[in-house]
């Protein structure tokens, strides 16, 4: 197996956004099997240099093989601030390899040094790989039951 590498992206990896969103059903978004629509140049430069935003990829070869999207979210109490794990993703051919272990320790790594020391995710019950690759990595499961809202495009939705 070649070297992976993670790094934090930022502003130039514009392109890398724009494969992340063409090829995302490689990454794991089965169900957008022709793809997401990639962002604006502006949107992608607007993401690579949000503070809030942890964005990591992980290259082999030059080629993007895995990244993890999280958001720093600031408290009214309690920690002052946690971390909001949005979505991770690693190429098919490249699964179980590491690579998703590789990348959610550097951004725990980047998050300690912050003074972050917590974090959450929202996971489908029914999505047993996730589960198990987040139990894999240390995270730890909440006995809470959840339910997930989505504030809809049109209010006649």
């Amino acid at each position: 197996m070649c070297d992976v590498v993670v790094r934090e992206l930022r502003a130039g990896d514009e392109e890398t956004l724009r494969i992340l969103a063409v090829e995302a059903a490689d990454f794991g978004d089965e169900d957008v099997a022709g793809g997401l629509t990639p962002p604006t140049k502006k949107a992608a430069s607007a993401l690579l240099t949000d503070p809030a935003a942890c964005l990591w990829g992980a290259f082999a070869n030059g080629e993007v093989i895995g990244f993890v999207l999280a958001y720093v979210v600031r408290r009214r109490h309690g920690p002052e601030k946690q971390l909001f794990l949005y979505e991770i993703g690693v190429r098919r051919k490249w699964r179980r390899r590491g690579v998703g272990r590789k990348l959610m320790r550097h951004l725990e790594d980047d998050c300690r040094a912050a003074g972050i020391t917590a974090g959450f995710l929202p996971v489908d019950e029914r999505n047993v790989r996730a589960i198990a690759f987040y139990e894999s990595v240390g995270w730890q499961r909440l006995a809470e039951p959840n339910v997930l809202f989505r504030f809809p495009a049109d209010p006649t939705d």
